[in-house]
Parts: structure tokens; sequence; C-alpha cells
């Protein structure tokens, strides 16, 4: 289990394949005041790797915040979808 600074579990909320999908749902969630931080089994620094079980990226918040962040992330979705229709 991973644990924030104050010892609290941590959850994932999004999973993505690339670091930079996740920069960007971590963004959306500051955005919406929820903090946040990328977990992945392979450090993407040393073995860059995009797509795939070995790219996956998960984006973790705090348990409390969990729901609320899943929520912010669906808006943003319908959101972003919405504009590509335009």
């Amino acid at each position: 289990m991973i644990l924030d600074e104050n010892e609290r579990p941590m959850v994932t909320v999004h999973v993505c394949y690339s670091d930079e999908e996740g920069e960007v749902v971590l963004s959306v969630l500051r955005d919406g005041g929820i903090e946040g931080c990328l977990n992945s089994d392979v450090p993407h620094s040393l073995l860059p790797i995009d797509g795939g079980e070995l790219g996956k990226v998960e984006v973790l918040v705090n348990e409390d915040d969990a729901d609320e962040a899943r929520h912010v992330i669906e808006e943003h979705k319908a959101s972003a979808a919405g504009a590509d229709e335009e």
C-alpha cells in the first residue's frame, strides 16, 4: 500500500500508458483542488516506455479524495469530448 506524507492510504483513480497523460490527469486534479502522484512499476526516466503493461502509469490520490477525483476526471473527459464534437 502506498501512503501519502501523512501516512494516509492512496488509491488509484486512473490508469494510463504514458507519463505525459498521467501529468495531464494530475494537472486536471490539481485544478480541482486535489493533490496526487504518479506510480509506475518501471522507472520511465531510465526505461522510457509508452504503451503496454510496462508503460502503465497509475494516478494516485488520498483515499478520502478518490470519489471526488474520479468525478473531476469524468467531467474533464466529458468536457473534452464535447469540445471535440464542435
